[in-house]
C-alpha cells in the first residue's frame, strides 16, 4: 500500500470574478503559471493530511456558455480528478448573507418552449457528484471549516446543501418576472447564478472527473447594489473558499499517473519526471509544527523565495552545517520565514518531523505588546520537550547524564529537524547552540534570533527589509488575507512612502495595513513615525538594554548624523570609545544585533543602519533613554 505521505492529487477550481479568484488563489502556495492554447492558468499547492493537491485556478468570466468551454479546456490540460466551481450568489431562500451554498443540483431555468402566450419549461438539471456532496453534508455539521477563512468575518456563516438555479440574468429584485418564475416553479432552490449549469454540462462529459459547486451568498435579491457597495461579495467569495479548501482537505487525494510528453497542440503536460527535476514542487506530507510555534502567514515573495531554495539545497547536503541561524531584527519575519522552510523541508522529505519550541516572551499586536510566555529556554529544558514531542516522555525523568545519552542516541537514529524560535531571550544563547551540535548526528538545528550566533558550524542567513517591489507586493497579499481595499486605492507614490517608512520590516507593513482598514493612510504614517503604537519598542527595546553604554552612543552617533554609511576611521575619530579594542567590541555587538549593517564598497568596510532602527533612534529612543537615565 502506497503511503499518504506521497500521494498527489490534482484539482481544478475555476471561478467566474476577479475577487473569487483572489479568495481562492490565497489558500494555495508556490505558484507556477501555465499556458494551455493560449489560456493563462496559475497552478499552486495545497498540503493535507493525506497528501498534496496540485490545484490549477481559472477565472472563466460570467456566464454558463463561458463557464462550459473554460473547463473543458482545463480538463482537457490538467487531467484532474476533482474540479470545483467556487464563486458567489444571490439568495432565494432560507440563507443569509455571507452563508455558503453546495449545490446537490442545478436548475437551467432558463430551459423550455415559449409560445405566443406563455413559457414552458422544460427542466434541465445537472447534478454534482455523489461523493462530494456527501463529503459537503458531512463538513457542513463541524465547525471546523471556519478556520480556514482568511480575513475578516461578519457573523458565523453557515453552510446549506440544497439545489440552486444557473441562468444567464443578473435578479435584482424579488419583484422581478424572473424572481417571480423561480419561486413557482424552483422553490427549493436556494440561490441563484449565471455558471453552474454550463459547469457541469462539462465535467459531465469527463466521465473520470468528481464536480461540485460551492457558493458565498453575497446579496439577498431585494438588497443586491447595497451588497454589492459594501463588500458583501469579497466576504463570501472568502467563506466559498474556505468551505471548498475543507472538502480539499478531507479528501484522498489519488494518485496522479501522468506521462511525460506534450499533447498534439505543443502544450507542457504536467508530469512526475517534471516534479522531482523542480525542488520547489516536490511534494510530501504537509509539516506539523511544534506546539508553541507560531505558525506565520508566509507570502511568496521573489527575494525570499531565493534564500529558501538556497538554505533547501545546504538541508539536502548529508555533509552541510547541522545548524541554520535566521537572524535580524524584530519584525522582519525571521519566524515565518523559517516555518515555511521547515514546511518545505519536511514536504520534501528531508526529515522525519520537526520538533523544537519558542522562547519568544512577547507578541506584538495591533492592540500593543502582549507576554505570551514568563519562562525562557534552557538546554535541558529543550530535550524534555524534544523528547515528549518525539513521544519519549520517559527521558523527561531521567537524571541529566541520562537523559544526555538517550537524546543523543535518539538524534542519531532518526533524521529530526530542531526548530528553535526566538533564541534571543535565551540565557547564553551561544553556549545552548553549542551544546546542540553534538547530539545532532544527521538531524539539523533551525534556529531564529536577532542577535547573529557565531560558530563554525553554524550556516547564517541575516534577513533584512523587504525592497520596495517585496513590500509592495506583501502589501497586496496582506490586503487580499484582511480581505480590505482602502490601501488598493492609494496611489503607487503613496504605497512607496509605507514602504519607506516601515524600511520594507512585514511587522511594520502589517500594521499599516491593519489600521488602513479604519484610520487613513496619512493618519496611520504619521503615528508610525511618531512611534505612537508601540512598534519601536517591541522590535528595538531587548535589543537596546543589551548593548554596552558605548555601543548604545554609537548607534545614536550613526542614526542622528550619518545619512548613508560612515568609515571605521570616522568612528574611530570622534571619541566615543577611548581604546580602539573598546570600539572593535561595540560595532561587533551592534553588528550582532543587527542594529549596524556591514557594506564594502571599493575594498573598504562601511557601517550603515536600517530604516526603521533611524526612525526608532529619532522618536522614541529618546523616551527609553531618559526613563533608563
Amino acid at each position: 500500500m502506497q503511503s499518504s505521505r506521497n500521494k498527489q492529487g490534482s484539482a481544478i477550481i475555476l471561478t467566474a470574478l476577479p475577487v473569487e479568484y483572489e479568495a481562492v488563489r490565497a489558500h494555495l502556495s508556490e505558484w507556477q503559471e501555465r499556458e494551455y492554447r493560449g489560456t493563462l492558468y496559475e497552478q499552486g499547492i495545497f498540503s493535507t493530511q493525506g497528501g498534496i493537491w496540485e490545484v490549477g485556478i481559472a477565472q472563466a468570466g460570467a456566464g454558463n456558455i463561458t463557464a462550459a468551454f473554460e473547463i473543458e479546456r482545463a480538463i482537457a490540460y490538467f487531467q484532474p480528478r476533482v474540479v470545483l466551481f467556487v464563486g458567489v450568489a444571490g439568495g432565494l431562500k432560507d440563507v443569509g448573507v455571507g452563508d455558503v451554498v453546495v449545490a446537490t443540483k442545478v436548475y437551467g431555468y432558463e430551459a423550455g418552449k415559449a409560445d405566443r402566450e406563455r413559457f414552458l419549461p422544460r427542466p434541465d438539471v445537472g447534478e454534482s457528484s455523489y461523493r462530494l456532496v456527501q463529503r459537503a453534508q458531512a463538513e457542513a455539521r463541524k465547525p471546523d471549516w471556519l478556520q480556514r477563512i482568511r480575513g475578516r468575518s461578519g457573523p458565523t456563516p453557515r453552510v446549506f446543501v440544497g439545489p440552486i438555479a444557473s441562468g444567464e440574468k443578473v435578479i435584482a429584485a424579488t419583484r422581478s418576472e424572473t424572481s417571480r418564475f423561480l419561486q413557482a416553479m424552483y422553490s427549493d432552490a436556494l440561490a441563484v447564478e449565471m455558471e453552474a449549469r454550463g459547469f457541469l454540462k462539462a465535467t459531465h462529459a469527463n466521465e473520470h472527473t468528481q464536480a461540485l459547486i460551492i457558493r458565498g451568498i453575497s446579496d439577498l435579491l431585494d438588497g443586491k447594489s447595497r451588497a454589492d457597495a459594501s463588500s458583501t461579495q469579497e466576504m463570501a467569495a472568502r467563506h466559498a473558499s474556505a468551505f471548498a479548501f475543507q472538502i480539499l482537505a478531507r479528501l484522498d487525494p489519488p494518485t496522479a499517473s501522468l506521462d511525460t510528453g506534450h499533447d498534439d497542440q505543443g502544450a507542457a503536460i504536467f508530469s512526475t519526471k517534471q516534479v522531482h527535476q523542480n525542488p520547489t514542487l516536490e511534494r510530501a506530507s504537509p509539516i506539523a509544527l511544534p506546539p508553541h510555534i507560531p505558525d506565520e502567514p508566509y507570502f511568496p515573495l521573489p527575494g525570499r523565495e531565493e534564500q529558501l531554495r538556497q538554505l533547501l539545497t545546504a538541508l539536502r547536503d548529508p555533509l552541510g552545517s547541522p545548524a541554520i541561524v535566521i537572524d535580524g531584527l524584530g519584525g522582519l519575519g525571521k519566524t515565518a520565514f523559517a516555518v515555511e522552510l521547515a514546511r518545505r523541508a519536511l514536504q520534501q522529505q528531508l526529515f522525519e518531523k520537526a520538533v523544537g519550541d519558542s522562547a519568544k516572551q512577547e507578541q506584538f499586536t495591533n492592540e500593543g505588546i502582549v507576554r505570551i510566555n514568563e519562562a525562557t529556554l534552557d538546554f535541558l529544558a529543550l530535550l524534555d520537550t524534544i523528547a515528549r514531542q518525539l513521544d519519549h516522555w520517559e527521558i523527561a525523568t531521567l537524571r541529566p547524564e541520562e537523559k544526555l545519552v538517550r537524546m543523543a542516541q535518539l538524534l542519531r537514529q532518526h533524521r529530526h529537524l530542531l526548530l528553535i524560535d526566538n533564541l534571543e531571550s535565551v540565557d547564553n544563547a551561544q553556549k545552548l547552540v553549542a551544546d546542540l551540535r553534538g547530539f545532532l548526528g544527521s538531524s539539523r538545528a533551525l534556529i531564529t534570533s536577532r542577535q547573529k550566533v557565531r560558530h563554525d558550524f553554524v550556516l547564517p542567513l541575516s534577513l533584512r527589509g523587504l525592497d520596495q517591489e517585496d513590500a509592495l507586493f506583501f502589501i497586496e497579499r496582506d490586503l487580499q488575507q484582511r480581505g480590505g481595499d482602502q490601501l488598493l486605492q492609494a496611489s503607487r507614490e503613496k504605497l512607496i512612502e509605507i514602504c519607506q517608512v516601515t524600511g520594507g520590516a512585514p511587522l511594520a507593513l502589517k500594521l499599516v495595513v491593519a489600521q488602513a482598514m479604519f484610520l487613513d493612510i496619512d493618519i496611520v504614517l504619521q503615528q508610525l513615525k511618531l512611534a505612537s503604537d508601540n512598534i519601536y519598542p517591541f522590535i528595538f527595546r531587548q535589543s537596546w538594554e543589551q548593548l554596552s553604554f558605548t555601543a548604545q552612543l554609537i548607534l545614536i552617533y550613526v542614526g542622528r548624523t550619518v545619512t548613508t554609511t560612515v568609515s571605521w576611521e570616522e568612528l574611530d575619530g570622534i571619541g566615543i570609545a577611548k581604546q580602539e579594542r573598546e570600539l572593535r567590541a561595540a560595532v561587533s555587538q551592534l553588528v550582532d544585533y543587527s542594529l549596524l549593517d556591514v557594506y564594502t564598497s571599493a575594498g573598504q568596510v562601511r557601517y550603515g543602519i536600517h530604516q526603521l532602527t533611524r526612525q526608532f533612534i529619532n522618536s522614541d529612543l529618546p523616551k527609553l533613554w531618559e526613563a533608563q537615565a
